[in-house]
């Protein structure tokens, strides 16, 4: 992680480093490889860590969360102001966006529930998350009313439904960085960087972030490195299944030809090999050897004619 320093002392949660920094100039909106700012840090730190949700996270949400995020749909501009339900719901899509690709299994999305948001949010203090918002209707109703395709005069269009119930960013969406003062555009998957998180994903999502891309350009990202091996090990595993059944098969049939036998042997007594040592099996061994010293002599005489 390329962390700032105001970004480390927030995960730490040291309150006067952070004030300290901050007036020494560090910018809040500095982002990681991953694009998460000090803000995401400390929302990542306080959804996992009660001591740090009821301790340093209020102080530290007054003084390093963004006034207001800017982003762009299509041609339209869309402020999102922190006291808006959809402020602090976009800002926790950011921070589990990383996370929803190392989910395994096809019955867990690579996406954002109600259930997944609000145990994020369970320790969040009041002064951050109104106790109203911290509801799963007021939650359903926020995700759906910005739904990308649905049909509501205030939609902000920031969500994109994946499957029933399940979200991820709208990522058609562009979102305003400022660094040092200046101000610039960027499509929101190339700001989460998804060819990164793409990259290190689950098999299991690897058509989610593909289609997420395939939905804004008309490009596939690249094959995972980790593809190759997992393709390799996935043909092991079906190789060594069909080899398995091979052997139970033919052991199966080697089985039901013993018992066949054995039925079969059991029925014509007489059709059993004499005992070795008795008359019976002296008398057919030389029998056999005649017919064999026979067969010799017309093999002979077929090939000399």
């Amino acid at each position: 992680m390329n962390y700032t320093p105001l970004m480390a002392a927030t995960a730490a949660g040291n309150l006067p480093l952070v004030e300290e920094l901050l007036q020494r100039g560090a910018d809040p909106e500095a982002h990681d490889h991953l694009g998460r700012n000090a803000l995401h840090v400390a929302l990542q730190e306080a959804f996992r860590d009660r001591s740090f949700a009821r301790g340093p996270f209020a102080a530290l949400y007054e003084r390093i969360a963004p006034a207001f995020i800017d982003v762009q749909v299509g041609e339209r501009l869309v402020r999102l102001d922190r006291h808006l339900s959809e402020y602090l719901v976009f800002q926790t899509f950011w921070v589990l966006f990383k996370s929803t690709f190392s989910a395994s299994g096809w019955d867990r999305l690579a996406g954002v529930d109600t259930g997944s948001m609000l145990d994020a949010w369970g320790m969040l203090p009041g002064s951050v998350l109104k106790p109203e918002r911290n509801k799963r209707s007021h939650l359903s109703n926020v995700l759906s009313r910005n739904e990308v395709d649905r049909d509501y005069p205030y939609n902000r269009k920031l969500f994109k439904r994946i499957a029933h119930g399940w979200y991820q960013i709208n990522p058609r969406l562009a979102i305003r960085r400022r660094a040092q003062g200046v101000e610039s555009w960027h499509p929101v998957l190339e700001a989460l960087n998804l060819r990164l998180v793409h990259e290190f994903a689950h098999p299991d999502q690897w058509g989610v972030s593909q289609a997420l891309w395939r939905s804004r350009a008309d490009t596939e990202l690249p094959t995972p490195v980790a593809a190759e091996a997992w393709e390799a090990r996935e043909r092991d595993i079906r190789e060594a299944k069909r080899t398995e059944v091979l052997a139970i098969e033919a052991r199966r049939r080697a089985a039901e030809e013993a018992r066949r036998r054995q039925a079969g042997s059991r029925a014509n007594p007489e059709a059993q090999p004499p005992r070795w040592g008795t008359p019976e099996a002296k008398t057919a061994a030389r029998e056999e050897l005649r017919r064999r010293i026979e067969a010799q002599r017309n093999a002979d005489k077929i090939g000399k004619r």
